[in-house]
């Protein structure tokens, strides 16, 4: 394997690959985790307290276990109907960032040998292929090659896949 046992336990819950980019000094979304019910209000908070919201289960992949919740009673009845169901599920809140589009870098070692734009599936907020979002060229600039490197290095990997999103001000959040 090119990465370590580690660097891919680590990169499998998205809160800990957060924290790994925020250490690495990467922009990512504002993110909160969300343990309990009762941390609900704190955590909407530190997203930025506005709607929409995204919420996350800590573990998926595929666009799986991510949704978008655009009011308070949703957001509440939702958390508590996930954690009725497995209440041993992690979730976390981030701010949602507005994206017609986000890119994919894959990185290996320190260089970008691909990368690809994804385009946000019909009625939804996701770019994944799977789920019928299109791809297209992307031709990164040297500074978004270097950022991909940079998030790869942060979670200690030595081959990643790097996704990319621009506010509307054009700034980067892995």
């Amino acid at each position: 394997f090119l990465n370590e046992k580690q660097a891919i336990v680590d990169c499998e819950d998205k809160y800990l690959t957060q924290l790994k980019l925020v250490e690495g000094g990467v922009p990512v979304p504002d993110s909160a985790l969300v343990p309990t019910e009762e941390m609900i209000d704190l955590a909407f908070e530190k997203v930025g307290g506005k709607f929409p919201v995204v919420v996350k289960t800590l573990s998926g992949t595929q666009g799986k276990g991510v949704f978008i919740i655009n009011e308070y009673k949703a957001l509440k009845s939702t958390l508590q109907a996930i954690w009725a169901a497995a209440d041993e599920v992690e979730m976390m809140f981030q701010k949602y960032i507005k994206a017609d589009h986000d890119v994919r870098l894959h990185v290996l070692g320190e260089k970008v040998i691909a990368s690809m734009k994804r385009e946000v599936v019909d009625n939804d907020f996701r770019s994944n292929v799977h789920l019928g979002g299109k791809t297209g060229k992307y031709k990164p600039t040297k500074e978004i090659q270097e950022l991909a490197v940079k998030a790869a290095k942060a979670v200690n990997c030595k081959w990643a896949g790097v996704d990319i999103m621009f506010d509307t001000k054009g700034n980067p959040f892995v």
